[in-house]
């Protein structure tokens, strides 16, 4: 079914519907609410450079080949939870702009194939909990400007974060990574925890920033404990780091210290120096704002690439103080 650059004028509803051709909604425009809870796609799904100016679900539905739904802007609620992806699955790029009462909800979904959200922007409470990932998942580049949730995931595939900015909270408690966990120059400005989370494979926090809490109490490491190489964090935060000892049955699992203040950075890590703390703070203020304006505007030619766009330059000055900062400037 082709609906291609159709325009939506009023709520929408496919709830329930089952698809057994292609169903093609890429370049569709949406002014009210879309609702396509509980379809069914047997063959692919198309969303790709959608706008959604009002509440998008496609709660508990189910996609039996590929979907791809990248480059796309979603101005009001986006809710994707339960939903079961058996192929591969794209969201790369994708613009989540709606304020604090537009969530973004993907949680209980199965991506049974590799899953991109790669450079995608989300501007609200950002909800992955409980998500089976069973393939690689892909987070590069992505900005979360509200507090995110990883809690209670599983990831049998790579997790890749690298590059990542997470300017509220992120919450990684409780998962599972089967494989190699990537956090490679991260930019953490609030709170991080992987408390009583599990790691078999190798976790990279190389050339990462803190400037929240860290806590990693109760987690297991089956290989290494996680490298902090290169590393920068805010003195007198306080964290939980992980340290191994090596019991007789032969695996590596780390024992966690209580919360400190931090006043020494790990092996391999250094301390930001005593105002670069106040320096993030004073850019980190502006970027409401900034963002708010965006959220602010209207209109159809509002799509991903013009949205993506300003919001990323609303955290360029922050980007850039980063990029000093690892420098040792």
């Amino acid at each position: 079914m082709d609906f291609t650059g159709s325009h939506w004028g009023r709520t929408v509803s496919f709830a329930g519907c089952t698809f057994t051709e292609t169903a093609d909604f890429s370049s569709s425009f949406y002014e009210g609410e879309a609702t396509f809870e509980g379809a069914t796609y047997r063959s692919g799904a198309g969303f790709v450079q959608c706008v959604y100016h009002q509440d998008v679900r496609h709660t508990g539905s189910v996609y039996r080949t590929g979907a791809e739904f990248g480059a796309s802007t979603y101005r009001g609620a986006a809710d994707f939870s339960r939903a079961l992806f058996y192929g591969p699955t794209d969201f790369g790029v994708s613009v989540f702009c709606g304020g604090p009462q537009h969530p973004v909800n993907f949680s209980c979904c199965v991506f049974a194939e590799a899953a991109d959200f790669s450079k995608s922007c989300f501007c609200a409470y950002t909800d992955f909990s409980t998500v089976q990932w069973m393939d690689t998942a892909f987070f590069e580049y992505c900005i979360f400007y509200d507090g995110t949730a990883m809690r209670g995931s599983s990831f049998t595939g790579e997790a890749v974060f690298a590059e990542s900015v997470f300017l509220a909270d992120a919450n990684f408690s409780n998962i599972t990574c089967e494989a190699d966990a990537d956090f490679d120059s991260c930019s953490f400005y609030s709170n991080y925890r992987s408390d009583e989370s599990e790691y078999e494979g190798a976790v990279g926090f190389t050339n990462a920033l803190f400037l929240g809490d860290v806590d990693f109490a109760g987690a297991r490491f089956t290989g290494d404990a996680p490298s902090f190489e290169e590393a920068v964090f805010a003195p007198g935060v306080l964290t939980r780091l992980p340290h191994k000892n090596q019991p007789s049955d032969g695996h590596q699992h780390p024992d966690t210290a209580p919360a400190i203040e931090l006043t020494q950075a790990p092996a391999g890590a250094r301390l930001l120096p005593a105002d670069g703390t106040a320096q993030a703070h004073t850019l980190l203020s502006t970027i409401p704002h900034q963002i708010a304006t965006v959220q602010g505007r209207e209109g159809e030619n509002m799509n991903f690439l013009t949205a993506g766009n300003e919001l990323r330059a609303a955290t360029e000055s922050l980007w850039e103080w980063s990029q000093q900062v690892r420098d040792g400037e």
